[in-house]
């Protein structure tokens, strides 16, 4: 198993259009091979809610960024057929649930 992170604690997420989404998705871009159809679990994003500003937290913006990096992972799994569906693709953690906020 591999947990992807992207931590976002000084700056923004990256929103699509921008120099930072492309670059944050070069990186997913670069794992992917690596990982899809070697690994049996993939989390795409290990703590979204976590690893970002506490600003972002009930944005959009954290949806749409694991939305895009998700939909590029699931593309590149699909690629890949059944040597790529060996690999299953998870998202975020359940971690601190007993935690209000």
């Amino acid at each position: 198993m591999l947990s992807l992170k992207f931590p976002y604690f000084d700056e923004p997420i990256p929103v699509p259009g921008t120099s930072a989404m492309a670059a944050a998705q070069r990186r997913l871009a670069a794992v992917l091979p690596v990982v899809i159809g070697k690994l049996d679990i993939v989390a795409i994003g290990n703590e979204p809610f976590i690893e970002c500003e506490a600003r972002d937290r009930d944005s959009a913006r954290l949806s749409v960024f694991y939305e895009t990096m998700a939909r590029q992972a699931i593309a590149y799994r699909r690629q890949q057929g059944d040597a790529g569906a060996r690999t299953r693709l998870y998202m975020g953690a359940l971690n601190h649930l007993e935690l209000p906020g």
